[in-house]
């Protein structure tokens, strides 16, 4: 179950594009990422992958604090030491941007 679950969030990424544009993120293209996301962690809410996903679309939006809590329940949910090592990283960029917009 827990296979599907991981395949079934990664196939969500990979069908939903980021934008790419101005225009597209006007008009919100990618947004059904963050909804699919949300979908997989009811099913599953002891997966990171999902987190990540939201994490991404949040910070393209410019919605920093989201995507801090994204990436730290992400942080949270991962058991692979590599993985969370470049969880972390990223983590701590976004708490360095946010401590530039204050």
């Amino acid at each position: 179950m827990r296979l599907f679950i991981v395949l079934f969030s990664l196939i969500l990424t990979a069908c939903v594009t980021t934008p790419t544009s101005p225009n597209q993120l006007a008009t919100k293209e990618h947004q059904p990422l963050p909804v699919l996301n949300r979908k997989t962690i009811k099913m599953a809410s002891y997966l990171h992958e999902p987190y990540v996903g939201i994490a991404r679309s949040q910070y393209s939006l410019g919605k920093l604090r989201a995507a801090q809590r994204a990436m730290k329940k992400a942080i949270d949910n991962t058991h692979n030491k590599i993985t969370m090592e470049s969880y972390q990283t990223k983590y701590n960029i976004l708490s360095k941007l946010l401590k530039k917009t204050q």
